[in-house]
């Protein structure tokens, strides 16, 4: 009997969205290396409305991170994300943690309040209108893309179990876990330089987009609105090696 075929990146990344919210939620606090009790904050962006609004929230547990995503799921925004990096915990106490408060201006977190580095984050998309959603076409490309960057890190790694991918609704996501690194200017200069080599992969249209320090991560499990009405719903999965990918 021929052994099974081990089943390929995209196979893990459908199978993902059967496993349900909160079990994404709790493991991708796992792969960010979420320590107890340190506050972990959510951005949700683009709230429908004659005005439209943002909002943050903090939670200090999985439970709470769960329940505030299952109530971020009903907000219909643009996008829910948490911070990937570690905030600095005085940041949490600006407002009540475990419920939402409107984001009011000068009031977001800024790159100066993060305190470690706990990811690299390479996000893959095709260039398009600004507020317009990725074709299908686009986000077979980018999902390619972020697979084969995945594919090349993993090789020069030597494992993957260091590594996540995502499906951010309209493009990919490759996440590369750190060792809980202080945040630093030589850091800083560090994983400006890694996003770089990662962005060697993109060829045509595609490309790797980059922010700050902050470096927001789609919420996995969390419905995002897309620029159409449609809604992409997020996930995430582990493989029995220990990869992490997110759908």
């Amino acid at each position: 009997m021929e052994p099974t075929a081990a089943p390929s990146l995209r196979d893990r990344l459908r199978r993902a969205v059967e496993e349900g919210l909160e079990r994404n939620i709790r493991r991708f606090l796992r792969f960010r290396g979420t320590r107890p009790g340190e506050p972990v904050e959510l951005q949700a962006l683009g709230l429908p409305g004659r005005f439209p609004e943002n909002r943050f929230a903090h939670a200090c547990t999985e439970d709470e991170a769960v329940e505030l995503a299952k109530l971020a799921d009903r907000f219909f925004a643009k996008g829910v994300y948490f911070i990937f990096n570690a905030i600095d915990p005085a940041v949490a106490t600006r407002a009540a943690p475990g419920k939402w408060h409107t984001a009011k201006k000068n009031e977001s977190t800024t790159d100066a309040e993060i305190r470690r580095r706990l990811c690299l984050f390479v996000d893959v998309d095709v260039r398009r209108p600004k507020e317009t959603s990725a074709t299908d076409d686009e986000l077979e490309a980018a999902l390619e893309t972020g697979g084969r960057v995945f594919s090349a890190l993993a090789e020069l790694l030597g494992s993957e179990s260091a590594l996540g991918l995502g499906h951010s609704g309209n493009g990919a996501a490759v996440l590369i876990a750190l060792a809980d690194l202080d945040e630093s200017v030589e850091l800083a200069a560090t994983v400006k330089g890694a996003r770089r080599v990662a962005g060697a992969a993109r060829d045509g249209g595609r490309r790797d987009r980059r922010r700050g320090q902050r470096r927001e991560a789609a919420l996995p499990g969390v419905g995002h609105d897309q620029a159409e009405g449609r809604v992409e719903h997020l996930g995430a999965a582990a493989s029995a090696d220990g990869v992490r990918l997110l759908r």
